[in-house]
């Protein structure tokens, strides 16, 4: 809703030049951080692309209470996390700029795809199954889980048949923002068990989730890392869709009779 309003009053939304796409792109990731702080204070008066402007205004949405300890860490998430390729929701949104769709609406297209449980909600379904495994300890919540033939939130990778080279960077940072060293155990020991039982490796968003869960910040609030940081990589990746010939992604289906 926020970025649909953001666009309507931008009188430059059908401006898709690189620069112009930019700026609005940057003020739309600097509002929804400022909408989503605790004292809900306004959007800024200017755009920043300032690595560090960006961070400080993402902790203050999170409300952390140790910024100074948790900003490297979630620096570091907020890069790894930018691109990927052509994961669905940037698939989604150069889809979007194909057919020349202003920033706002390809950024919403983005938003729609990261919903889904199978993508932007596996971070925060790790964190909530690491809570699991603090109550319950975590070989009985892993061993449920495989018994009822569940899928681990955060293992495996379509991509990454090995180690997903994003969850490493992200999990070295973690013990330096630990609001307690119960969760951090909690967090290895999890990871030890699941790696006993699994043949798959564990992915960026075990890394986020796991992230989350020793700092003891809520779900969404990955979720709020997760889309702001891809937001930057979608416009990226709109831009230079933007420079492409129009339209690349029809499909075209074919009928098979009987079928």
């Amino acid at each position: 809703m926020m970025v649909t309003r953001l666009g309507a009053v931008d009188a430059d939304r059908s401006d898709l030049t690189p620069i112009r796409v930019a700026h609005a792109s940057a003020r739309l990731i600097a509002t929804l951080a400022a909408a989503n702080s605790p004292d809900g204070v306004g959007p800024p008066a200017t755009a920043t692309t300032d690595t560090a402007a960006v961070t400080d205004a993402v902790m203050a949405a999170l409300g952390v209470d140790r910024p100074q300890r948790f900003r490297p860490a979630l620096q570091r998430a907020l890069i790894l996390l930018a691109d990927h390729e052509l994961a669905s929701s940037t698939l989604a949104v150069r889809v979007a700029a194909s057919v020349r769709s202003d920033p706002y609406a390809c950024l919403t297209a983005g938003l729609g795809v990261l919903a889904g449980p199978l993508h932007g909600s596996a971070a925060p379904n790790a964190r909530r199954f690491l809570a699991r495994c603090q109550a319950d300890g975590a070989t009985p919540t892993v061993d449920r889980m495989l018994a009822e033939h569940q899928p681990i939130p955060g293992w495996g990778h379509k991509v990454y048949r090995d180690d997903d080279p994003r969850w490493r960077p992200i999990v070295d940072a973690i013990p330096d923002i630990a609001a307690t060293r119960a969760r951090l155990d909690v967090m290895h020991h999890a990871t030890a068990v699941i790696g006993a039982q699994l043949s798959v490796r564990p992915n960026v968003d075990w890394a986020t989730g796991a992230l989350a869960f020793v700092a003891d910040l809520e779900p969404h609030a990955i979720e709020l890392v997760m889309a702001l940081s891809r937001m930057a990589g979608w416009t990226a990746h709109a831009i230079e869709e933007y420079q492409a010939p129009p339209v690349r992604f029809r499909g075209v289906s074919r009928y098979v009779p009987g079928s």
